[in-house]
């Protein structure tokens, strides 16, 4: 499916079918075009591999969103963020369910996804990622994907590489698609629409997009089970859940007897009557998860542009993308409720006072309320314009923009403070009652208890500012030298707020509101060199170049970088391509990394937490959000590779590379499985009663301006005290190598034979927390996998295409579970079958394509965990099969 760029640093020798020289079907002069990864026109990046899928080839995925074609991009180690969920670090960043790669595994925030080289702004509630999915498929020329370090070239955060979707410019004419797609409990609609005319010196294209799907709930796919024990896993089913609940009589729940509570009307019950040590469970995954929220988005872009004279051209570009979702957040469920003894359902044979006279109750009204939905919405939009001019060879350019990215997530809570309320009633026709099965509460009260809201807000700006100018310098006998070179100015800033219910009076409270803002500016440079090409080519060079870039960047709150990156192509003899490329990167905290009252920030309790290797289980107090006290992540990347294409029709490319990642920055509370695993490990943000970070940490919560619902008991022997906030990881290193095979066969009579594949083999995935020892994480659960491969299979004779994929991935371990620590590999199929209806005499055609994604329907790999599966690495959507018709007019 992916198309690899040659890489002879001449964009002359780009051909068609690896990347095309047309723009909407229009052919465009070769030397006009800016490859990712060089900002000079004409030079693909030397000594890189860009990898390239083109308007056709995204056209054969049958996918509904740009974010769901990179997946077909093994460098992309997992969609990072994802609708799905993801047990990687930051996942709590986005609350609203929007994707972002994350190449090499490294994480959204060391990937850099832009629109025709410009940046967009960000998005999530916490500003830390770019969804491709803005930006329609109808609408994109090309997406291509440059996997080594680029922060020379576009910026400082372009860590793991650069991801940049190109959108069409030149159109002529009218294009509508359509699609209808179904699954088990599951479908997904899309209407799309490009329309596009020329005239002298001007053109102009827009494109609509809509896409629909329905949510898919875990109680839809049988294997979805908190209850793993069917293959040898935890039973992780839960009491939280249950109705009838649990009872706990005892000085503390975390110390009290339990009993499971028999159902029924909630009316005279006795402990007398129950069974002592038992409890109610239920499977909590199954009863409250949405798996995939069901979503709706409508996208627009559009584009024009103008000659003023021969040489000056003005251009503006715009796009929005507004996305609804409807998810599910929490289950309506009261965990270890302390039973006040004014409360006539309370067993009349517990003492009302003295030492173990507590009962506590956990129960769910999800059969008297439902369960909690959430929904939301998320927004993007950037308007940007520029001018170009050509002063003889060289070409000027100037241009601005301004975006924002906004994000929303609106959901019931309970209302504490009407709970306390209702709980301490004494009339039996308007008191909480939690000793039945359901059904026994009066609506009013439950109105009341569940009248608390949370809407959670963050909104990204960002305005830009660009100069540049490139072309050639002088001439040597292999070619022109050529160069880049500009300035840019920057401001970003994010604000974040909500609301949310407060539990002492019960009414709506603005949540603590955080605004950050940044300016950054920048200067580069780029020079190509050309030392030998056919021209001047002797025995054992036919070609050999060298580039060379250099960044330097100035940050308003993190202080200045520069940074480096060259590369080399050496071509001894025909059909071998040698390579290699260095560079260095620096990132800056992002905004709400720094902020500690970010979106997302909280302190929470738990109670009955289990850590491993601890005995019986803890009461927990963690603090999640920004940390003020991080510091920059930066990296050196460098890569060696050689491509052979001696063999007619076949090209065969190797790319090894290398990665230290210094001082990367994670989201602790997406580790805190991880956590809970190793506390010993991770002493330093796991406190114990006793331990040497304990008072630290308690300080950290008790500074801070967030308060837990539940107060705290810091002289409670079982508090575990749990420092979730953004982290740098002192060093993570990595190394592998990438592998891309194409093979095209033309025969005379029965049509063409294509195969392509790519492969990404991780050697070494290490990672050491600070002042920690360095652990190998490869192939292990939030991690990247060891391999993962794609294949693809195709023929095409006439107007008529198909084509089998066969995606893998390798077996790893789940390092939380000591039960089953083993995930096996995971292998689908796709099928793609095309055909296309030649022109009639008005000149439209039809397009009909049949796409079957997982066409064996396999399941994910079970894990033990939460949901017996991991979304990083599988999806548990299942077989989709789809009909797409485009016509052209």
């Amino acid at each position: 499916m992916t198309a690899i760029l040659p890489l002879t640093g001449n964009a002359q020798t780009i051909t068609t079918g690896q990347i095309s020289n047309t723009i909407g079907g229009e052919p465009v002069d070769a030397k006009d075009i800016v490859v990712t990864g060089s900002r000079i026109r004409g030079v693909a990046p030397v000594g890189s591999t860009v990898v390239a899928i083109d308007r056709e080839e995204m056209a054969a995925t049958g996918q509904t969103t740009t974010a769901d074609i990179l997946r077909q991009i093994p460098q992309v180690t997992s969609i990072g963020f994802n609708a799905e969920g993801s047990t990687g670090a930051a996942n709590s960043s986005n609350i609203t369910r929007a994707s972002a790669p994350n190449l090499r595994g490294l994480g959204p925030t060391a990937t850099l996804t832009i629109i025709d080289g410009k940046r967009v702004p960000a998005a999530g509630t916490q500003g830390q990622l770019v969804d491709p999915s803005i930006i329609p498929p109808i609408a994109l020329e090309r997406a291509e994907v440059i996997a080594d370090g680029a922060s020379a070239i576009y910026g400082s955060d372009a860590v793991a590489g650069v991801i940049n979707l190109i959108p069409i410019k030149r159109f002529s004419g009218v294009e509508v698609t359509g699609r209808a797609a179904l699954g088990k409990n599951y479908g997904d609609q899309q209407v799309g629409a490009i329309v596009g005319t020329n005239w002298t010196g001007g053109h102009i294209v827009a494109a609509v997009d809509y896409v629909h799907n329905s949510g898919v709930d875990a109680a839809d796919r049988d294997f979805i089970t908190d209850d793993r024990r069917s293959f040898g896993g935890q039973n992780g089913l839960s009491t939280n859940c249950a109705a009838p609940g649990t009872m706990t009589v005892g000085s503390s729940a975390a110390t009290g007897t339990t009993y499971a509570l028999r159902g029924g009307s909630g009316v005279g019950v006795l402990r007398a009557g129950l069974t002592a040590g038992t409890s109610n469970t239920c499977d909590s995954s199954r009863l409250i998860n949405r798996l995939l929220p069901e979503s709706q988005r409508v996208s627009l872009y559009a584009y024009a542009d103008q000659e003023l004279t021969e040489n000056v051209k003005i251009w503006v570009q715009g796009l929005y993308s507004r996305r609804s979702f409807e998810a599910v957040r929490s289950p309506a469920t009261l965990t270890n409720q302390l039973i006040p003894v004014t409360n006539p359902f309370r067993p009349a044979d517990v003492a009302i006072s003295g030492p173990g006279s507590n009962v506590y109750v956990t129960y769910s009204l999800v059969p008297e309320v439902g369960r909690i939905n959430a929904s939301g919405w998320a927004r993007t939009w950037q308007g940007l314009s520029g001018i170009e001019a050509n002063v003889g060879a060289i070409r000027l350019r100037a241009s601005g923009s301004y975006g924002v990215g906004e994000d929303a997530e609106r959901r019931k809570l309970v209302n504490t403070y009407q709970l306390g309320l209702a709980l301490a009633d004494s009339n039996p026709l308007t008191a909480l009652n939690l000793f039945g099965s359901g059904g026994n509460n009066n609506p009013a009260t439950l109105d009341k208890v569940f009248s608390g809201l949370s809407v959670i807000h963050g909104r990204s700006t960002m305005g830009t500012a660009e100069m540049s100018a490139d072309g050639p310098l002088f001439a040597l006998p292999a070619g022109d030298v050529r160069f880049a070179a500009g300035g840019e100015y920057r401001r970003e800033t994010l604000l974040g707020d909500g609301q949310s219910t407060s539990r002492t009076t019960g009414v709506q409270q603005a949540s603590p509101s955080s605004f950050y803002r940044r300016t950054v500016k920048a200067a580069y440079g780029e020079v190509f060199l050309p030392l030998f090409s056919p021209a001047n080519a002797v025995p054992g060079i036919q070609r050999l170049e060298l580039s060379a870039a250099l960044r330097h960047e100035q940050y308003s709150d993190a202080g200045k970088t520069t940074n480096p990156k060259i590369g080399i192509n050496w071509q001894p003899i025909e059909g071998l391509l040698l390579r290699g490329s260095y560079g260095k990167s620096f990132r800056a905290p992002g905004l709400a990394e720094s902020d500690p009252t970010s979106s997302g920030a909280a302190v929470t309790f738990t109670q009955n937490v289990t850590f491993t290797g601890v005995t019986g289980s803890k009461n927990q107090a963690l603090i999640r959000g920004g940390n003020p006290s991080l510091t920059p992540e930066t990296a050196s990347t460098w890569t060696a590779g050689l491509d052979l294409t001696a063999v007619r029709g076949l090209r065969l490319g190797f790319t090894y590379f290398d990665i230290t990642y210094q001082n990367q920055i994670v989201d602790g509370f997406g580790r805190t499985a991880l956590y809970r695993a190793n506390p010993t490990l991770y002493s330093n943000v796991v406190a114990f009663q006793g331990d040497a970070n304990f008072n630290r940490i308690k300080a950290i919560i008790q500074g801070s301006s967030l308060q837990p619902a539940n107060p705290v008991d810091y002289n409670d022997p079982n508090l575990v005290l749990v420092d979730a906030r953004r982290i740098n990881v002192g060093k993570v290193q990595t190394n592998g190598i990438d592998v891309d095979l194409r093979y095209s066969l033309r025969t005379d009579n029965a049509g063409t034979f294509s195969l392509t594949a790519n492969a990404t083999r991780f050697f070494t995935y290490k990672s050491s927390e600070l002042g920690q020892p360095t652990l190998r994480v490869l192939n292990t659960i939030g991690f990247p996998n060891r391999f993962g491969a794609r294949g693809t299979l195709g023929w095409a004779k006439g107007q008529f295409r198909s084509q089998v994929t066969v995606n893998y991935t390798n077996a790893y371990l789940n390092t939380s579970s000591t039960l089953v620590p083993n995930v096996k590999a995971y292998t689908t199929i796709d099928l793609d079958v095309g055909y296309t209806f030649a022109e009639d005499a008005s000149g439209r055609n039809l397009r009909l394509g049949f796409n079957v994604r997982n066409l064996l329907d396999q399941d994910p790999p079970q894990v033990d965990r939460d949901g017996a599966y991991d979304p990083s690495k599988a999806s548990a959507i299942g077989r989709v099969a789809a009909i797409t018709a485009t016509t052209k007019f």
